[in-house]
C-alpha cells in the first residue's frame, strides 16, 4: 500500500513539473539554449575550414534548422 502511494505521487509530481516547465516556455528556452551552444560549438569548428562568411552562415543556417527540427 505505501509503495503504490509513493509511486502515485512520484508520477503525480513529475506530471505537474512537465505541465508547468511546459506552460511557463521553460522548456523551449533550455532547447534554444541548447540549440544556440551546438551552433556556437559548429561555427569555431568550421570557422578554420571554410574561409567564405557566406557559405559559413549557409552551412550554420541549414545545422540550426536541423537541430531545431530534431530538438522540436
Amino acid at each position: 500500500m505505501r509503495a503504490l502511494t509513493l509511486a502515485t505521487v512520484l508520477i503525480l509530481v513529475v506530471f505537474f513539473i512537465v505541465i508547468i516547465l511546459g506552460a511557463t516556455g521553460t522548456s523551449d528556452k533550455i532547447l534554444q539554449a541548447m540549440v544556440n551552444e551546438e551552433v556556437m560549438m559548429l561555427r569555431q569548428s568550421l570557422a578554420k575550414t571554410i574561409k567564405d562568411p557566406q557559405e559559413l552562415e549557409r552551412v550554420i543556417d541549414v545545422r540550426r534548422q536541423e537541430l531545431m527540427e530534431f530538438y522540436g
